[in-house]
């Protein structure tokens, strides 16, 4: 009967707060008045409020420190760090694999009791302490998605690819921002329209035009006379010449196919003929296609001897892949090469008046130090930055430029590339003299750049594209 008056007392307490002040007193009271009447019970409810480490007042909060997990009253020492760094020296190699490992560490509490508690490392999610391993394994888990990546990169072509007809607008759009090695060559012969986006096409297409070159070949090349054909001539005095960093186009077989490619494209095409530089734009799908077709890296073609395992049919299928995609793309810009070269001479006079709105300091620096924007910006519109750039991350541009609709790449978004290029020299140019000028911009400094770099002038001269080619003020 005692208990519920408690109870009840405790509920108008809640209710009533100005009461509830004075509500201990009179329990206690109560409480010690009870106890006189039945000890048993008076002693257990005097107990009730009395803190001990063995009862548990009702309202008090039990530290925890971790998921279902025994309280930590003290951290771990000096030695259990150590500890931790020994055991995570010993899973660094576990965890950079990908596996999942399970270390065990000891805490001592006061009480001399152990407490065990496990721990899981994974290699997405590491919160242990900074170790000298830890950057290690971090390096190396970077590394593994950046292959990651590549490979869903590479799927997400192969998806595009498999397509029964191709979606062009989605490939372009994912071309720009490169292409995979692996696909890189079937993807340019559909950025140009060498291959047609049906996939069950595809394989009797390319039959065709290899036919086709074939034939040509027989046509026109086999009986040519060296001493009597004045472009066969010009031909042999630049081949020699072609990238001489890449020791593998100095091999005689190499030569001999860039040879025909370069006489034949010369024969279909009197109006221009063959013009100098045309023999750099052709090493790029030159190193594409063999790269696939072998299964290859492009580092691997560096030397000379590296052509020696290549077999007559493999030259022949990458000289008449790369026959066919080098005219369509020197079909587009094919006013770059006839007499006077007009289409040269355009480009030429956007890049110096695009670089005369982006920054008319640099532009009056340059006029007023009498160096003509020809002098160093033809060879950059007539080899396509060929010899400014190594040839790996000029086939990475090439990737965004084979990207723009109507075969604008190489005649309307090169200039911007140009720009771009121009302007990341932009202070030291401002410091310079005619004479230090011209030589500087004749061998610009590129030799350490890496593919960043190249994405970097890429995104710089879409932002050109963005602000001025739509531009009343600016001639295109």
């Amino acid at each position: 009967m005692k208990e519920p008056n408690i109870i009840q007392r405790s509920k108008k307490n809640d209710l009533n707060p100005d009461e509830s002040k004075k509500s201990p007193q009179v329990n206690r009271r109560n409480l010690q008045a009870n106890s006189k009447s039945s000890p048993k019970k008076g002693n257990a409810l005097s107990n009730f409020w009395k803190k001990s480490p063995t009862t548990k007042v009702p309202g008090t909060i039990k530290q925890i420190r971790g998921i279902k997990c025994p309280p930590l009253t003290t951290f771990p020492g000096k030695k259990s760090i150590a500890n931790l760094r020994a055991i995570s020296t010993k899973t660094s190699s576990t965890r950079t694999s990908s596996t999942t490992t399970t270390a065990t560490l000891t805490t001592t509490k006061p009480s001399s009791s152990t407490t065990s508690l496990t721990t899981t490392t994974t290699t997405t999610k590491t919160q242990e302490q900074k170790s000298p391993t830890d950057s290690e394994s971090q390096e190396h888990i970077t590394g593994s998605r950046d292959k990651v990546g590549l490979t869903l990169k590479q799927q997400k072509f192969e998806k595009l690819l498999r397509q029964t007809n191709v979606d062009m607008k989605a490939l372009r759009t994912a071309s720009w921002a490169g292409i995979p090695p692996q696909v890189r060559g079937t993807v340019w012969q559909l950025l140009l329209g060498y291959l047609p986006p049906n996939l069950i096409r595809r394989g009797a297409t390319l039959k065709k035009r290899r036919e086709e070159y074939n034939i040509i070949l027989d046509r026109h090349y086999t009986n040519v006379i060296i001493e009597d054909d004045t472009i066969l001539k010009q031909i042999l005095v630049d081949i020699p010449r072609t990238s001489p960093k890449r020791k593998f186009f100095q091999h005689p077989e190499v030569q001999k196919s860039l040879e025909r490619i370069l006489y034949l494209w010369a024969i279909r095409h009197p109006a221009s003929g063959y013009v100098q530089g045309i023999n750099d734009l052709a090493t790029p799908f030159y190193m594409v296609f063999l790269s696939q077709l072998t299964g290859q890296s492009i580092s691997d073609y560096e030397t000379k001897e590296s052509a020696e395992n290549l077999t007559k049919d493999q030259l022949f299928i990458v000289e008449a892949d790369c026959f066919w995609c080098l005219s369509l793309v020197l079909d587009a810009i094919q006013d770059h090469y006839t007499f006077a070269q007009p289409g040269l001479q355009k480009m030429v006079f956007k890049l110096q008046e695009l670089i005369n709105r982006i920054d008319a300091t640099l532009h009056d620096h340059i006029v007023n130090q009498e160096v003509q924007f020809i002098q160093f910006a033809f060879r950059w519109m007539n080899c396509l930055l060929m010899r400014e750039i190594s040839l790996p991350l000029i086939i990475r541009s090439w990737d965004t430029c084979l990207a723009e609709e109507n075969g604008s790449g190489f005649k309307i978004f090169h200039v911007y590339i140009c720009a771009a290029f121009l302007m990341r020299w932009e202070k030291e140019l401002k410091t310079m003299e005619f004479q230090d000028l011209v030589m500087f911009l004749q061998s610009l400094p590129t030799k350490d750049w890496q593919e960043k770099e190249i994405e970097t002038l890429l995104s710089q001269a879409y932002v050109y594209q963005t602000y001025f080619q739509e531009s009343p003020n600016h001639l295109h």
